[in-house]
Parts: C-alpha cells; structure tokens; sequence
C-alpha cells in the first residue's frame, strides 16, 4: 500500500517536470516507489511458493495447515481434514 501511494504521488512532479523540461530527471520519491517495489514482488512470490507447497503437501496426500489461519478454520468448523 506504501508503495502504491509513493508511486502515485512521484507520477504528479513527474508529469509536471516533463512538460516544463522533458530532460529533467525523476523526483527522488519516484526512486523510493520504485526501490520499494521489490517489497510487494517479493510478497507475491512468497505468497506463490507457500500456495504451491501446500497444494504439494496436499496432492501427497499430507495434511496442511495454512500458518495463520489454519488453527482458526479447524476450531471454527468451517473446514475439517477427512
């Protein structure tokens, strides 16, 4: 979300710098949204490999557990392991 709003303002300087003086280089804030663009790939990636050793753990046969909610839907009943 931090880089999404950092991306969104960079784009205003950004757009306004162009049209003064197209050779002008990008706000510094535009290199922080882009720097900090790595957090939410990475956190997609994660999310990713988590989701595919599950499906893994599950296609062997094994029983899985999601890290955080796991507990919760096994208490609550809403999803049982057969």
């Amino acid at each position: 979300m931090v880089w999404g709003v950092l991306y969104g303002l960079s784009m205003i300087p950004l757009i306004m710098r162009a049209q003064a003086n197209p050779d002008a280089a990008p706000p510094a804030v535009f290199w922080i949204a882009m720097i900090l663009s790595v957090i939410p790939i990475m956190y997609m990636l994660l999310v990713g490999l988590y989701g595919l050793w599950g499906a893994l753990r599950t296609w062997q046969g094994r029983d899985f557990r999601y890290l955080l909610i796991g507990g919760w839907l096994e208490r609550s009943g809403l999803w049982s392991a057969a």
